[in-house]
């Protein structure tokens, strides 16, 4: 659906916004789990920074891409670690 649609190189990318209008997604977010189900079952679909999607032209972009993704995975570990050590103190709402 997007990955047939989607141009190659980066400088191609094709933003957000006209996914969402070219597709009839009702909203970012739906566009976005429609990116994650294609991603999900074997499309290569990268994302710029500015907002685009794109199918990579390259390996130099695939491998930005996964450091991308692996440093936001990391910073999110690193979240989701500080959350759980927050509530195994047993700290209650009252201490919010």
């Amino acid at each position: 659906m997007i990955y047939e649609l989607l141009d190659t190189g980066k400088e191609n990318a094709l933003s957000t916004e006209y996914l969402k209008q070219a597709l009839g997604f009702r909203d970012v977010r739906s566009l976005r789990k429609q990116v994650e189900t294609e991603r999900l079952n074997g499309k290569i679909i990268i994302s710029s920074s500015g907002g685009g999607y794109y199918k990579p032209s390259n390996s130099l972009e695939v491998k930005e891409f996964v450091r991308n993704l692996e440093s936001t995975a990391d910073s999110m570990n690193k979240i989701a670690d500080l959350a759980k050590a927050y509530y195994t103190r047993g700290v209650d709402n009252a201490e919010l």
